[in-house]
Parts: structure tokens; C-alpha cells; sequence
């Protein structure tokens, strides 16, 4: 009997390491007031480039739930009944979260899949960029409001090495991850 046991639990450890993620399932969280029964839908863009629903689901105590398969990686957006905005997420097969807060649906965390988890670095590194220019704009402004020419001109220089290290961040971050 022991030596049935043992070859027994060694080939359920073998078959639970390569079993493969048939599909997705993507689990979501929602902070904020929002109603129970609310409608979380799943889209995504067609030839058009205009949002078509893909699925729907409803919010429960502050919870959804979407499962399905996926053949390659491809952008969805979610989009939440009555509230400002939308998710941007990587379908593909895996186990994917959602959180988020209902005001600020941009700033969502999503993380579980490969996709998704270098979207996340490529959003949080390009919202730094972003941030530093609107940073450096509203300083050219007051500089402007001032007629500040020595401020605007090196800003105005700034500004361009930014746009040049944004082409180059995004450039090197594809090389980096072809996946």
C-alpha cells in the first residue's frame, strides 16, 4: 500500500506543476459607493476602432467576476454602469485582479498575467513622464505670465529632452519586452 501512495502523490505533484491555464479569469474589485447589481462590462475596440461589449457581469459587494478564454493577448476595457471612465486591461489566459477606487478608475492596479503586469510598468513609468511634463508646462506658464525669457528658453530646452527620452523609453521598452 505504501508503495502505491507514493508514486501516487509524485504524479499529482507532477500533473498540478504543468497544468496550463486553460483560460482567464478576471476578478475585480470596486471601492467606493456603488450599488449592488451594478453593470461591469467588458469591451473591447473592432475594426473602427468603436468599443463593442464583449461581456457583462454585476458588481456584489463591491466585487465581479469575468471567465472566459482567449486565444492571443489582446486590450479590453472595463467600464462600470454609471461611473466616470474606464480600466484598461490585458485579456489572456491566467488569473487576473482588478483594483480599484469608483473616482478614479485610471489609476486601477492590475496585476496577475504577464501582459498585464508589464502594462502596469509601461502606464506607471509613462505617467511619471506625463506628470514631468505638465510640471515643466505649468513652469513655462508662470515664466510667460512674467516674461521670463532665460526661464521659458531653458524650460523649452527641458521639454525637449523630455519628448526625446519619452520616444526613447517607450522604443526601449518594446525591445525589452517583446512578449
Amino acid at each position: 500500500m505504501k508503495k502505491l501512495i507514493l508514486p501516487a502523490l509524485l504524479l499529482g505533484l507532477l500533473v498540478a506543476c504543468n497544468t496550463t491555464t486553460d483560460g482567464f479569469k478576471l476578478e475585480g474589485s470596486l471601492s467606493g459607493e456603488v450599488e449592488n447589481g451594478t453593470q461591469v462590462f467588458l469591451k473591447k475596440t473592432d475594426e473602427a476602432n468603436q468599443l463593442i461589449e464583449v461581456d457583462t457581469t454585476t458588481l456584489e459587494n463591491g466585487k465581479f467576476t469575468f471567465t472566459g478564454s482567449s486565444e492571443m493577448p489582446e486590450l479590453h476595457y472595463l467600464l462600470i454602469s454609471r461611473v466616470r471612465g474606464n480600466i484598461p486591461v490585458v485579456i489572456e489566459n491566467g488569473n487576473i485582479e482588478v483594483n480599484a477606487q469608483k473616482d478614479s478608475l485610471a489609476f486601477a492596479k492590475i496585476k496577475g498575467t504577464l501582459q498585464n503586469d508589464l502594462f502596469a510598468d509601461f502606464l506607471e513609468e509613462s505617467r511619471g513622464l506625463a506628470n514631468r511634463a505638465k510640471s515643466m508646462s505649468d513652469e513655462m506658464r508662470n515664466a510667460s505670465a512674467v516674461q521670463d525669457t532665460a526661464v521659458m528658453n531653458s524650460l523649452r530646452d527641458e521639454y525637449f529632452e523630455l519628448q526625446e527620452e519619452a520616444k526613447t523609453f517607450e522604443f526601449t521598452f518594446v525591445k525589452e519586452n517583446p512578449e
